[in-house]
């Protein structure tokens, strides 16, 4: 029983700290700040910027497994939309985030593009911007 209890406590003590916010996960300390989300492909698709590059994600909102790939298209003055990629494609299973973090400099403007391999389709989100 003494064990459960103890259980119990640090159960409730983790829950407390969480909530208070005193550990987080989040990266914001790097974090320009510009976020673009929009719909795709049935899930989320979304690009935020950092000073050292850029963190796409996908969220797979569906019953269905989708083979895609990310692909980074940026305003480059010395290569104009020229698209960055990235390991290549992969599989989103249901409901899973998937990310991947582009380590590149920041440049003007930068979309995430999400092409789904099986239909053939691109969705691009919305362009941060480099301040």
């Amino acid at each position: 029983m003494t064990s459960i209890k103890r259980a119990v406590g640090i159960g409730i003590a983790c829950a407390a700290i969480l909530a208070s916010g005193m550990v987080s996960a989040s990266t914001a300390s790097a974090s320009v700040g510009d976020e673009r989300c929009g719909s795709a492909d049935g899930g989320v698709l979304c690009i935020h910027e950092y000073s050292n590059g850029y963190n796409v994600w996908f969220k797979n909102n569906t019953y269905q497994a989708k083979h895609v790939d990310f692909i980074l298209q940026c305003n480059d003055p010395s290569r104009p939309f020229a698209p960055i990629g990235d390991p290549g494609a992969f599989w989103s299973m249901p409901w899973a985030t998937n990310s991947y973090f582009f380590s590149i400099n920041r440049v003007y403007a930068c979309s995430v593009v999400l092409k789904d391999l099986q239909s053939n389709i691109a969705y691009k989100s919305a362009p941060v911007y480099a301040y």
